[in-house]
């Protein structure tokens, strides 16, 4: 099975390798389990790092900040660290996903607390400046903004979870390829692992470091088809809603 879970898909899909003789004759074929209702994954962290004034794009700054909220202490002033945001209750396919709600949530929660206003503001004019790395926007992160963040991510991150698991024991299948730019995340990755070994499930990740290189995955995409003696003809051309597994 595989997640495919970016700023513009989430999405599971079975992959079955198809065919008789050796590798090179095999194909494989694709069954689409679920996708979002709404927002991608990673695009519910591009809204909310706005809301938040945290730039663009949103996954990487957010994961990082996520890290310094471990640290801060439960306060007055964290009250955010206890934010639980509610069940996402799907009717049709259980498996699907949907991110439109904890992202609302946290806009009504900044509705709620219009004192973190002052700090969005100078985060913002941070960004302006070209301060835009973790350490830099740090100091303009209270208690409260980290532990808001923090709640988020731990959301997003167990919907991934729990719905790929899900659809993994409904399928039968016992391993796990995590793609897309939000495979990047560090406590997607952390998460991910031991919930899955639980159930005998093996999880695959890139490295973080190709997890966002569109290139390295083209190139991936095509190496199979390229080492089977595929070949394009001059007449290529894009083709921007070629099915999956489609020849190109």
């Amino acid at each position: 099975m595989c997640l495919i879970v970016s700023g513009g898909h989430t999405l599971l899909y079975e992959v079955t390798l198809c065919g008789e003789g050796d590798d090179a004759e095999k194909t494989f074929s694709y069954r689409r389990l679920s996708g979002t209702r709404d927002d991608a994954a990673g695009e519910a962290y591009d809204k909310v790092a706005r809301l938040l004034g945290l730039g663009y794009p949103g996954g990487p700054i957010i994961d990082q900040l996520a890290e310094y909220a471990r640290d801060v202490a439960s306060d007055a002033s964290g009250a955010a660290n206890n934010l639980k945001f509610g069940p996402t209750k799907m009717s049709g396919n259980a498996l699907d996903f949907s991110f439109s709600g904890v992202k609302t949530a946290v806009l009504y929660h900044l509705r709620e607390h219009p004192e973190l206003n002052t700090e969005i503001e100078a985060r913002r004019e941070a960004l302006t400046a070209g301060k835009r790395g973790a350490a830099q926007l740090r100091p303009l992160c209270s208690a409260h903004t980290l532990n808001l963040i923090a709640s988020f991510q731990r959301k997003v991150v167990h919907e991934l979870v729990s719905r790929s698991l899900a659809a993994a024991s409904q399928c039968g299948v016992k391993t796990i390829l995590v793609s897309g730019g939000v495979a990047a995340n560090r406590e997607l990755r952390q998460t991910f692992e031991p919930e899955a070994r639980k159930q005998g499930i093996s999880v695959f990740f890139p490295s973080r470091e190709l997890s966002t290189d569109n290139a390295a995955m083209i190139a991936a995409a095509a190496f199979s088809r390229y080492s089977i003696g595929e070949r394009a003809g001059g007449d290529l051309n894009a083709m921007p809603n070629m099915p999956l597994g489609g020849a190109p």
